[in-house]
């Protein structure tokens, strides 16, 4: 059974500074999978806009919580150590999300 997280609460939970991402899934028809994010663990943000983009992070925006054709779920069987949220931005773009340590806690 999948268990759905609110999206909108997710995206509060990241504007707090306590999840890291990376992408799982990203297709473009110019460019296929070319994401520099894929299989690589970094702290996720929420930016203010497409002008507000960090280096280092992976910045997310306010439209990647709430897209029609989005959600969000716990994928507990990709990690046994770490419930991992897959948050699907749209069809063509997955983004997986975990927890922080509280002592790896970005501030």
């Amino acid at each position: 059974m999948i268990k759905t997280v609110n999206r909108g609460y997710l995206k509060r939970q990241v504007q707090k500074g306590l999840f890291e991402a990376q992408t799982t899934f990203r297709f473009d028809s110019h460019y296929e999978l070319q994401d520099e994010y894929v299989d690589k663990w970094i702290p996720a943000r929420l930016s203010a806009g497409y002008g507000d983009f960090k280096e280092g992070y992976y910045n997310l925006t306010d439209f990647d919580f709430r897209t029609k054709s989005g959600c969000a779920y716990i994928s507990s069987n990709i990690s046994k150590d770490n419930d991992i949220i897959s948050l699907h931005i749209h069809s063509n773009h997955i983004v997986a999300l975990r927890l922080i340590k509280k002592e790896e806690k970005i501030e």
